[in-house]
Parts: structure tokens; sequence; C-alpha cells
């Protein structure tokens, strides 16, 4: 069964190409998916997505409407593969809670990857998660 190792996520503050529009965060999730021999011979169908998520005192928050973002297919055809996703958030989603949790304006994510055989819907999600990340948010 295949397994996700490595995950990490990095977070670039960019300007908004569109005058007078506010800049945003471009996220990009790295990690490795591994699968076993069987599943690269039969170079065996797989969905990945990820949920990017907000470290809170309560309840973790997701971001980006809590979906699982920049899903894609893909062929397991080695034993370890190294796979990245990518998203564009707007900068007010990263700023600091106004309820104080956030006194100095650091926003700590994380994301969770999320694999799936798409040929035996009946194996089980894959998960894997990155370490927190600190984002200085304005």
């Amino acid at each position: 069964m295949a397994t996700v190792s490595h995950v990490k996520i990095t977070a670039t503050h960019e300007p908004s190409p569109d005058i007078g529009a506010s800049p945003y965060w471009y996220i990009e999730v790295a990690y490795n998916a591994n699968f076993t021999r069987q599943e690269v011979v039969h170079k065996t169908k797989f969905h990945q997505c990820f949920l990017l998520k907000e470290q809170d005192p309560g309840p973790d928050e997701k971001l980006a409407g809590g979906d699982c973002v920049d899903g894609s297919d893909f062929h397991a055809v080695h034993t370890t593969m190294h796979r990245t996703m990518h998203a564009s958030l707007p900068d007010s989603l990263l700023t600091a809670d106004p309820d104080g949790n956030d006194p100095a304006g650091v926003e700590e994510l994380y994301a969770v990857v999320h694999l799936r055989n798409v040929v035996a819907p009946g194996h089980p999600l894959v998960e894997g998660s990155s370490p927190i990340l600190e984002v200085h948010a304005g």
C-alpha cells in the first residue's frame, strides 16, 4: 500500500500582478509518494491533493475554504516519486487573529497531503503532514 513521507511546506508572499489588487501567498507542498512494487508494475492510478491548516489553540482551522486543493491524478511509475502541489491564497487569509491568539502576527501553517488509490477505492486514504511553518502575516 502507498505511503506519504517527507512532507514540506513553503510560503512566499508575492505582490499581485494586478494593479491595486492585494498581495497573495504562494504555497508549495512537496512530498514523497512511496509505492509497492505491485503498484508500480500495474502503473496504479492515484489522486493527490492537500489541506492547508492553521494551528490554533482550539481545533486547527482549515484554510482555503477547508477544501482539498490542487487535486490531480497520476500513475505510480517508480517506488518513490517526488511530488509537488501549489496554491495561491489571498493575503487576507493569513492575517493575525483579531482575538489576540497571534499577537506577533505569526501564523503557524501546515499541510496535510491526501493520497488515494483511484483503481481500488476500498483502500484507505493515505495522509502525511508537514512540520509547522511559521508565516509572518500582515
